[in-house]
C-alpha cells in the first residue's frame, strides 16, 4: 500500500490468516494505539467482509486516536470494553466470536496464533510466513539487531535463521521493548520448541552469539512511552523501533563495535498513517 500504509511481518501473517478460508467476518481486540486496528480493517475491506474491533475508552473520544480513526474510515465497527488492557480486549473478542459470530475469524491480539490452543502445525505455518524474509539477509551481515516486543516477529526471524542460515551471521542483538522479559523468554523458547518438533528444523541451539538489552527492565522506557527517531528518510515507529534507535544512540560505546557495514537493523514495521 506504499510508504505509510500498513506493512511488515505481522501484515503478511495476517494476510495468511485471512486467506485460509472464506470467513463471514472478522473480530479482534487491540489497544487504541495498535496498528493491528488498521491492518485488520484494511484486510476486511479487501476481502469485503464485516469488521468488528473491541477497544477500550469511550465512544465520544475514540476517534481522537489515529489508529481507531483510520480503522473506522476503512469500515470497522468499534465495540467498547473496559478496562482497555490488551488481554481483556482479546478475551472479549474471543467471547463474541464464540457467541453469535459464527463463521467469523478471531484475530488474536498482537496478530498471533496461540500455541496453547492451536495445533503445532498451525503455529509452524504461521511463523513460516514470517521466516521467509530472512532469505533477504545478505551474506556479509555479521550482526542482526532485532526489536523484541510481543516476540512474534522474533520467533519468525529465529525460525528463518534456522531455515536459511545466513553465511556471515555471528551476533544477534535483542532490544526488548515490552515488560516481563522472563515471561517473553519462556514464551519464545516454548514456541521455538514447538516449531522445531513440527518442522524438523533445529532451533533450540542456534549457533549465534545472543546479546540482550532490556530497555523496560532497566528503566529506560515503558511500553506505553513513545519516542521519535529518524534516520535519512526512515521515520521509525514511535512505540517500537524509535525507542531502540534512541537507546543505541544513548549507548554508543556499547554498540560501536557492531556499527559497520556488517550490521543490519530489522524494522518490524513502520507506523501506518492516513
Amino acid at each position: 500500500m506504499g510508504y505509510g500504509g500498513i506493512n511488515g511481518s505481522k501484515l503478511r501473517q495476517l494476510i495468511w490468516l485471512f486467506s485460509r478460508q472464506q470467513y463471514s467476518g472478522v473480530v479482534s481486540g487491540a489497544v487504541v494505539q495498535s496498528p493491528q486496528l488498521i491492518m485488520v480493517a484494511a484486510c476486511a475491506k479487501h476481502w469485503n467482509i464485516p469488521c468488528v474491533q473491541v477497544i477500550g475508552g469511550k465512544p465520544e473520544s475514540s476517534l481522537k486516536h489515529e489508529m481507531v480513526n483510520i480503522a473506522v474510515e476503512l469500515g470497522a465497527k468499534s465495540v467498547f470494553s473496559n478496562p482497555g488492557y490488551a488481554a481483556t480486549l482479546n478475551s472479549k473478542a474471543h467471547e463474541m466470536c464464540r457467541n453469535g459470530m459464527s463463521g467469523y475469524l478471531h484475530v488474536e491480539t498482537n496478530i498471533t496464533v496461540c500455541h496453547k490452543v492451536n495445533p503445532p502445525e498451525q503455529v509452524e505455518a504461521f511463523h513460516r510466513v514470517g521466516s521467509e524474509q530472512v532469505k533477504n539477509v545478505p551474506d556479509h551481515i555479521e550482526t542482526l539487531i532485532l526489536p523484541a516486543g510481543s516476540c512474534n516477529t522474533l520467533v519468525s526471524v529465529l525460525y528463518g535463521l534456522g531455515r536459511f542460515r545466513p553465511t556471515g551471521l555471528k551476533n544477534v542483538i535483542l532490544l526488548r521493548i515490552s515488560p516481563n522479559a522472563d515471561k517473553k523468554r519462556k514464551w519464545t523458547k516454548e514456541r521455538l520448541a514447538i516449531i522445531e518438533d513440527a518442522s524438523g528444523t533445529p532451533l533450540r541451539s542456534l549457533p549465534y552469539n545472543f546479546i540482550e538489552h532490556d530497555l523496560v527492565g532497566r528503566g529506560y522506557t515503558t511500553y506505553a512511552d513513545t519516542m521519535k527517531a529518524t534516520l535519512g528518510e526512515i521515520v521509525f515507529h514511535e512505540r517500537y523501533e524509535a525507542k531502540c534507535v534512541r537507546f543505541m544512540w544513548a549507548n554508543r560505546a556499547v554498540f560501536q563495535p557492531f556499527m559497520n557495514d556488517g550490521a543490519l537493523f530489522w524494522i518490524v514495521g513502520s507506523k501506518p498513517n492516513a
